[in-house]
């Protein structure tokens, strides 16, 4: 038994040859096109991949901040701290105090 069953629809000869290539041409420019946008996927992702981990980075240093800046405040904004600053700008403890009704 030849190969006359395994022809695959392609006639002997020239044509054979250049529908077989013309088949391997196509399927190589289709692997090719799949090929390149798999790339060009894979590199979007790996871009916002490294954007995703600097906007973490930068967060966390934010949060970092903020947490020192909420100590300065607090240290800032303590009883003691405010009476005497109070005092330096000539205020001094009311004697006797008077509400007003409106």
């Amino acid at each position: 038994m030849g190969f006359g069953a395994w022809d695959f629809g392609f006639r002997k000869g020239s044509d054979l040859s250049r529908r077989a290539a013309l088949f391997l041409l196509l399927l190589l420019v289709l692997v090719w096109l799949v090929a390149g946008a798999y790339l060009v996927l894979v590199s979007q992702t790996m871009v916002a991949a490294r954007r995703v981990q600097g906007l973490r980075e930068e967060l966390a240093r934010l949060q970092k901040e903020n947490a020192l800046l909420e100590q300065r405040i607090a240290k800032i904004q303590t009883v003691e701290r405010l009476r005497r600053a109070a005092e330096e700008m000539g205020f001094v403890p009311a004697i006797q105090v008077e509400f007003v009704e409106p």
